[in-house]
């Protein structure tokens, strides 16, 4: 266990997405391919000569010429074409990148069975965006207080981190002098077990899909309407460089990355919607038919991994995934094993719950895991 951080987390795991995780990805999608392209082009009339940039004998001469453009209008039409461009593609590799990570093949780690108590429960959609953004969605989860035995599977190859239910209905004999003073301390390690869910996972494709169509569709759309407004607002294609056409272009940019951005919204919003009824089912955690809840006994088999979705704690990621005949990748058997988890029946506590708990209320007769 050394190297470890025991306890290092309080309370139900929050892992990725977040609202502000999300928020700061939309406006780095906002701003980065506008001030790309505005750099650009300021970076382009520093180096060449703007009085010479209409002469026949400039390289962007000849070409704004040739399509009856100025050379400052050749950088002013490549630089709105170029953010809604960049502003498309961002969100495509963003909402693919997400889907894959979300719901894509696990990395094969080491595979775990775990026996406890569920101390808190967290359904797909839990955050209100992922009705909107399906691929920025999560996977459902139960946090499992384990017995004490199970302690070195938790600590298995020094996490950086190991989650903690708080010590409040811990009795004094199992809290340490100084957690007694803070009933918020943390006592009882917990495995967080992620489930793979088809409702979250159709809702994600769908999401990825209509995004990447909706961006497209509205990078099209914004460079029609930017070119309009760029000559309603004064400014010409076809005329020599003004530097107030710079503020200009910057506006008509913006608008370019916001009418891409809204469309992918959009088009994410529809393909969440539409994936998640195509669907079906339930996006909170279940053993076969039997919907999880915080209190039950359970014995949890999975791919255990050091997960970003737990701060790099060991989580069960999926619960019920085993290797295949060669060990190399992992197949889905939820289908076949009840996810994975068994159900051992209920405790008469309540959350938080102390590791004493299932220390004593599941005997070895009952506990269906190896003894690690």
């Amino acid at each position: 266990m050394a190297g470890a951080t025991i306890c290092g987390g309080t309370g139900t795991v929050s892992g990725p997405p977040t609202f502000w995780a999300t928020l700061a990805g939309i406006f780095g999608i906002f701003f980065g391919p506008v001030a790309s392209a505005i750099f650009g082009v300021a970076g382009k009339l520093g180096a060449i000569d703007v009085a010479g940039m209409t002469a026949s004998t400039s390289v962007l001469g000849k070409l704004g010429a040739s399509l009856g453009l100025s050379g400052w209008g050749v950088l002013a039409l490549a630089a709105i074409i170029v953010t809604a461009v960049v502003t498309a593609l961002s969100i495509i590799i963003w909402a693919k990148s997400s889907h894959d990570a979300l719901c894509g093949v696990p990395v094969v780690g080491k595979f775990e069975c775990v026996t406890g108590v569920i101390n808190t429960v967290e359904a797909g959609f839990h955050y209100g965006y992922s009705e909107l953004v399906g691929f920025q969605n999560n996977q459902p989860r139960i946090d499992v207080v384990v017995k004490s035995i199970y302690w070195p599977i938790l600590t298995l190859n020094n996490p950086p981190m190991v989650w903690c239910a708080a010590c409040t209905n811990c009795p004094p004999s199992a809290a340490a002098p100084a957690q007694i003073l803070n009933p918020n301390s943390t006592c009882s390690p917990m495995m967080p077990c992620y489930y793979h869910n088809n409702q979250v996972c159709s809702a994600s494709a769908g999401a990825s899909a209509g995004a990447a169509i909706g961006a497209a569709l509205g990078a099209v759309g914004g460079v029609i309407l930017a070119i309009w407004l760029f000559g309603l607002m004064g400014c010409s294609f076809t005329a020599i460089f003004s530097w107030i056409c710079i503020i200009v272009l910057a506006v008509v940019c913006l608008i370019v990355v916001a009418v891409v951005v809204i469309a992918a919204l959009i088009g994410s919003t529809i393909g969440t919607q539409a994936g998640k009824a195509a669907a079906g089912g339930s996006a909170s955690p279940m053993a076969g038919s039997v919907t999880l809840m915080p209190g039950a006994y359970v014995s949890v088999l999975g791919n255990m991994v050091q997960s970003p979705h737990s701060l790099g704690a060991n989580v069960i990621w999926f619960a019920g995934w085993t290797p295949d005949a060669n060990g190399q990748t992992v197949d889905d058997l939820t289908a076949s094993n009840m996810n994975g988890t068994t159900v051992l029946g209920k405790s008469t506590g309540l959350p938080p719950f102390c590791f004493t708990d299932p220390d004593g209320m599941i005997p070895a007769s009952m506990d269906i895991c190896p003894m690690p």
